[in-house]
């Protein structure tokens, strides 16, 4: 079997069956994988069985319907729905749903469920009959598994240069294989050997179809890339009746366009297009504008090669009839910036990073409730459920995270303690964990007396039957070894990802959502905040303010910094002593909350919060 990454995904539906294709980045180049018949499945009651089956040959005639061994969260055994192809499985909904039958996991993708089904997060080992294609491999019959394998990406960063009405005046690629800059214009003695002359827009097009089959990316980046540039691109190409073959295998790119204000989408077989401010935004990043000029500036000290920042449009007209040579050179320095910071931010690195954590697509924006679901279906299903459907309506917001009322004033030495992760920490330690509630709401139904861990608004928990406590231990190590390692994108990847589980237990977009989970996370993190406060206040200091996991000491006057670091190291030490012994004394629970000695202010003003 040969190693390889996910750069592309998607199901397609050949004849009378479904057909996985896998593009993947492996050591030996660029392979598709194509993994054939695939029957796509949902579940339904088993009390509804008969009904089911009585409605299946009229949108497929070889589906079928089969008692599994599983069962909804109120404890509903279900059956499997199998059908030959998705078009044939989503007209089955449509039918079923008509019915009023409820039917659950019907939304997930095909390729999703194949994929996280083997646990299988970016990286994969396949095998299957090969074939040598034009520029790569095509693997027919296939076959994966999971495995654990980083890549080395090839990536291009694209930008365009266009008229306001969007005819294209220039190209701008930039990569570690070749920087260019495709220009509309007659070819001048005196140009940089780096701008490639092109008589027309189609024209164009067409050498940008070329230079993508020479250098072949794995990566397209850019600046607002998606919404803009490519959607331009499809478009412009489309005036000229013809296809944009900017992916693998000489394949069209596929231009989505979003609804309801949302952003578009592109597809190019085998290669992703990411855009670098949804990227920034995943990974944390902030800024005041979002504008290449302001990012670039804020990041690198260095901004983009124009005369008139205030009127580019202007500049860029003025450029394309009267100075052809200074606009390439605005086009390219904007691709360079691009790729200057990514490669600052590591945010290629961070992406492949929170893939081979989480399963999920290179370019996905946020991804959180897509990353939870990756990791805990697959386990679910072998404890005998099936995933709930999203609760549209009739759920209940639980409580942020605490805020104390602040004692505003000048204060002498305020020290600042941090309970370092504390919601990942009370989700190990107190076992919270969307099968554990089941599991522990059913046990204390069959005995009122049962040994769970008690949460908040009636949540209950196993102690022995949860996933999630285990998938943050796992990634909190793997954090910390990460740090150990200097490797910060891995470090960041997975602090995020150990961050959003409270969010997406507490969000009515995720199908795990239920108010007893994110209540008992915020609720114990306010029991733990008032009463770690009343511990420091118990050694003769003031807390000023406290807020989600950190908590502001007064140590009421001047103090030297060697001092004031001895008393915040003690404190630290106490308060998390005493949570050791409390909770194994209250609750025969290991405390994993740890708080730590952050900083200490000589002077501090605490306004009124």
């Amino acid at each position: 079997m040969q190693q390889g990454f996910v750069i592309t995904r998607q199901q397609r539906d050949w004849g009378h069956g479904s057909t996985i294709v896998l593009w993947l980045t492996t050591p030996d180049g660029p392979v598709k994988l194509c993994i054939e018949d695939q029957q796509s499945v949902f579940f339904v009651p088993l009390e509804e069985k008969a009904r089911v089956e009585a409605l299946l040959p009229s949108v497929d005639a070889n589906a079928y319907c089969q008692a599994v061994p599983l069962a909804t969260f109120q404890h509903t055994p279900v059956a499997a729905c199998y059908f030959t192809s998705v078009k044939r499985a989503r007209e089955g909904q449509k039918v079923i749903s008509g019915a009023a039958i409820p039917l659950y996991e019907g939304d997930l993708r095909l390729a999703d469920r194949y994929l996280m089904e083997r646990y299988i997060c970016g990286s994969l080992l396949f095998t299957g009959q090969v074939r040598q294609r034009q520029g790569y491999l095509e693997v027919t019959q296939g076959k994966a598994k999971q495995a654990d394998y980083t890549p080395t990406l090839h990536h291009v960063s694209l930008d365009i240069e266009c008229s306001q009405k969007g005819q294209l005046y220039s190209v701008g690629l930039d990569s570690d294989k070749d920087s260019r800059v495709i220009m509309v214009g007659a070819p001048q003695n005196d140009a940089p050997a780096w701008i490639e002359w092109v008589d027309n827009e189609e024209a164009l097009l067409v050498a940008l179809e070329r230079w993508f089959a020479q250098y072949d990316p794995d990566v397209v980046v850019g600046w607002n890339v998606i919404d803009f540039d490519f959607r331009l691109l499809v478009k412009r190409a489309q005036r000229y009746q013809r296809d944009l073959r900017l992916g693998r295998g000489g394949e069209r790119a596929f231009w989505r366009e979003g609804g309801s204000n949302k952003p578009g989408f592109i597809s190019l077989a085998g290669r992703v297009v990411i855009d670098g401010i949804d990227a920034l935004k995943t990974a944390t990043y902030g800024f005041r504008s979002w504008a290449l000029e302001a990012v670039a500036q804020t990041l690198l000290g260095e901004g983009k090669a124009i005369d008139d920042p205030h009127d580019r449009m202007a500049s860029i007209n003025r450029m394309f009839y009267h100075d052809k040579v200074a606009l390439a050179t605005y086009n390219l320095q904007d691709c360079r910036l691009v790729n200057r910071i990514f490669d600052h931010t590591h945010l290629l690195d961070f992406l492949i990073e929170r893939s081979r954590l989480t399963g999920v697509e290179l370019d996905r924006v946020g991804g959180s409730v897509a990353a939870f679901t990756n990791l805990f279906l697959p386990r679910l299903h072998r404890s005998g459920y099936v995933a709930p459907n999203l609760a549209s309506e009739g759920w209940i917001a639980s409580p942020g995270g605490y805020v104390m009322d602040s004692k505003p004033g000048l204060y002498h030495s305020v020290l600042v303690l941090d309970f370092k992760s504390l919601y990942p920490s009370i989700i190990r330690t107190f076992l919270i964990d969307p099968l554990g509630l089941i599991e522990g709401l059913k046990a204390q139904d069959a005995d009122p007396e049962a040994d769970t861990v008690p949460g908040f608004r009636g949540g209950v928990f196993h102690r022995e039957k949860h996933y999630l406590p285990a998938l943050i231990d796992d990634l909190w190590q793997a954090r910390d070894r990460a740090k150990k390692a200097g490797e910060k994108a891995f470090s960041q990847a997975i602090k995020i990802i150990m961050n959003s589980f409270y969010g997406v237990l507490g969000s009515s977009g995720c199908r795990f959502f239920d108010h007893r989970l994110a209540s008992s996370i915020t609720m114990r993190g306010h029991e733990i905040m008032k009463t770690t406060r009343e511990l420091i206040e118990a050694q003769g200091f003031e807390v000023i303010y406290g807020d989600t996991d950190s908590t502001f000491v007064s140590l009421g006057g001047e103090k030297a910094s060697e001092d004031a670091d001895a008393i915040g190291r003690n404190l630290a030490s106490h308060v998390n002593q005493w949570w050791r012994q409390h909770l194994r004394e209250a609750y025969g629970l290991e405390s994993l909350l740890e708080i730590e000695y952050e900083t200490h202010y000589q002077r501090f003003l605490m306004p009124t919060i």
